[in-house]
């Protein structure tokens, strides 16, 4: 329905080891050009080999870069046909809460399968309301700024409740998504 060119060029942000996007592209028959930026360095290297494997004919490049400190121009095209992002905000607005260094805890967490480990909920209990407050603007001045600059010709983002989140029991995660 939005009729992106199966030749175009496509940023993803913040896939993390989710291929649904890929998946749908896939469907698509798209051979064009896809832009990963997703700064997990284990995420990045996992999920471009998916993504070359799901989508053969397609040039897949990942950036391993924050969105705020992405280069419009030099990390990725002026012009782009669409940007996609499959459930980021709630990543990106508990990395921009975390102290130290965020991107290596999603692959920590995910090695926790279904449940939360011990050293992984320490992190997540000295996250405080405050940081997390911070963290959702943060993210959303990312969003705007990067939209706003980039001006992709289509935007497309879902943000939907996480199972995977309710059975941790995840709450303020689940809701800073979604704000």
């Amino acid at each position: 329905d939005n009729r992106i060119p199966k030749d175009g060029t496509i940023i993803e942000v913040a896939p993390g080891y989710e291929t649904k996007i890929g998946d749908a592209l896939s469907l698509l028959d798209f051979h064009g050009t896809l832009i990963l930026i997703e700064p997990d360095p284990a995420a990045a290297v996992s999920i471009e080999r998916a993504y070359k494997r799901i989508l053969p004919r397609a040039t897949v490049r990942v950036v391993e870069k924050t969105l705020d400190k992405i280069k419009i121009g030099t990390d990725v095209p002026l012009h782009v046909d669409a940007l996609a992002a499959n459930h980021p905000f709630d990543d990106m607005a508990l990395a921009a809460a975390m102290h130290g260094n965020p991107q290596a805890f999603f692959s920590a967490e995910r090695q926790s399968g279904e449940t939360v480990s011990r050293d992984v909920q320490k992190i997540y209990d000295g996250v405080s309301d405050r940081d997390y407050t911070q963290g959702i603007l943060e993210t959303i001045t990312a969003w705007q700024d990067f939209i706003q600059e980039l001006k992709p010709a289509r935007f497309m983002a879902s943000q939907y409740p996480s199972r995977k989140l309710e059975l941790k029991g995840l709450a303020r995660r689940q809701k800073s998504g979604y704000i």
